[in-house]
């Protein structure tokens, strides 16, 4: 099962490698914050069961940038690096295609799609970059038995030959 902490983690690990001089803040931080900073929020958005133990999730992710001084020239190039960080080659079909790598100590690597990738400008003047996407898996939820596991099994069979074949 791959936890929500593992998926905000990849993500600010990857923010961190692409934009090692850019501080980056949970969407709590609303003062003594340096510019320029990313806010990151990610928000479950849908979580349906497929299967007694298989659920698809959904989740939703904002990026605000605040930058030291604003030009349009520089939020562009944010959003290329966003783009292009979340732009990977999957080791097992060597496909490249929108998705986060994840690593797992029990399941080894883990590609976590990217959908919906958009940005906005918000803000008093829209001048603060806003980034977009949605990350969609699937994965498996372990269900606690209820009941004791089987010990015994026996089987008894009654097995009537009928010799006689022009029946």
């Amino acid at each position: 099962m791959l936890a929500e902490i593992q998926l905000k983690a990849a993500l600010i690990r990857l923010l961190k490698q692409t934009f090692p001089d850019v501080a980056i803040y949970g969407v709590g931080a609303v003062e003594g914050y340096k510019r320029p900073c990313f806010f990151v929020e990610m928000i479950l958005t849908g979580e349906n069961d497929e299967t007694v133990n298989v659920v698809k999730k959904t989740y939703s992710v904002s990026i605000l940038y605040e930058p030291e001084k604003i030009t349009e020239v520089d939020s562009l190039q944010k959003v290329d690096g966003i783009r292009n960080m979340l732009k990977c080659v999957d080791d097992r079909n060597k496909h490249r295609k929108m998705c986060i790598k994840i690593k797992d100590d029990k399941l080894g690597n883990r590609y976590v799609k990217t959908t919906e990738f958009f940005y906005t400008f918000v803000g008093d003047d829209a001048d603060y970059l806003n980034v977009h996407f949605n990350m969609e898996f699937y994965d498996t939820e372990e269900i606690e038995p209820t009941e004791p596991p089987i010990e015994d099994v026996r089987l008894i069979a009654n097995i009537e030959t009928n010799t006689d074949y022009r029946d």
